[in-house]
């Protein structure tokens, strides 16, 4: 949770800033909930919280606090994102919130629609669907998935099998059988 609280804040104070300079969306920067949201993060990485020292109720009331920032950063992070997207005009929206132009890989959860038109590659995952393209997100930046073009392209589940010496990993395009040891044995 340490670092989950850490990696959310970091998403919230990007995408908020971002939210706040497109001044025709009056979103407000909500300071005092991250500056709140940081100083619990901060006070839970004490120096005996994070090595296991303390005892048992410090773990409770850290598991509770760092929950609860968790949910305030995705909350911050999800409206910014809304801002930004124009409350869902734009579709589904792909942050980078790193200094670091990044290639367009993503996990769309259940129930996002995905752009018809868009030129992606997608695959079926437990809560989602995964997403990737020839394309990158910028750095502290978003790439709107309907601005891609194209078709998409839809990739078979791998079918994995036991067989006498490992596994099999199949779709539509390979077959791979994989040792015991890890080593593939036939492609």
């Amino acid at each position: 949770l340490n670092r989950d609280s850490e990696t959310r804040l970091v998403e919230a104070e990007a995408l908020a800033a971002l939210a706040t300079l497109d001044v025709g969306t009056g979103y407000a920067y909500p300071r005092d909930r991250l500056t709140t949201a940081w100083q619990t993060t901060l006070l839970n990485q004490f120096h005996d919280i994070l090595p296991g020292s303390s005892i048992h109720e410090v773990y409770e009331d850290t598991q509770r606090e760092l929950t609860e920032v968790v949910q305030t950063a995705t909350g911050i992070r999800d409206d910014a994102l809304s801002t930004i997207g124009g409350n869902a005009s734009a579709g589904v929206l792909i942050a980078n919130t790193t200094a670091t132009e990044r290639p367009l890989i993503a996990e769309v959860p259940s129930g996002a629609s995905l752009p018809e038109n868009a030129s992606l590659t997608t695959q079926e995952i437990d809560g989602g669907t995964l997403v990737a393209a020839q394309a990158t997100v910028p750095a502290l930046g978003w790439q709107p998935l309907a601005a891609l073009g194209g078709d998409l392209i839809p990739i078979e589940l791998v079918n994995v099998t036991a067989t006498r010496g490992g596994h099999r990993l199949e779709n539509e395009l390979v077959s791979v059988d994989i040792g015991l040891d890890g080593t593939i044995r036939r492609l």
